[in-house]
């Protein structure tokens, strides 16, 4: 939803519409640090025992299931290929998604923009961006 915010910023300022942001969807990353790192024994042992194991096969019923290091190479092929050169939006596998339709939400979108300079401190002398100026609370 940020994203959209940020791309229709950019696209404001002459100096900056060169400048595009995307969201990646990485898919569902079958050796994520979130089922190993704090959690419940159980899902410890289910990603090291079931998920992990079966990953070829749960593949076959999901293409979005993959490591993190198949993500990773992603996310660097969207941010430096010249095959995605100027394109802006929503990502899944490298390929152009739409995202929830809530994020779509211009209203919405532009809520989370002010909310977020309000929660980073974020005045116009601060970025390059042009923004509005928010009230000191």
């Amino acid at each position: 939803m940020w994203m959209y915010a940020l791309n229709g910023h950019l696209l404001k300022d002459e100096n900056l519409k060169g400048i595009k942001a995307v969201a990646i969807n990485p898919g569902n990353l079958s050796d994520s640090r979130a089922l190993r790192t704090n959690t419940p024994l159980i899902l410890r042992l289910l990603s090291r025992l079931v998920i992990r194991p079966l990953r070829p096969l749960l593949r076959l019923m999901d293409p979005t299931m993959r490591t993190a290091a198949e993500a990773g190479v992603d996310v660097i092929e969207l941010a430096v290929s010249k095959d995605y050169a100027g394109e802006a939006g929503f990502f899944t596998l490298l390929k152009k998604d739409d995202s929830s339709p809530e994020s779509q939400d211009g209203e919405k979108q532009q809520r989370l923009w002010r909310k977020t300079l309000e929660w980073a401190q974020i005045s116009p002398k601060d970025t390059a961006l042009v923004v509005e100026s928010l009230p000191l609370s």
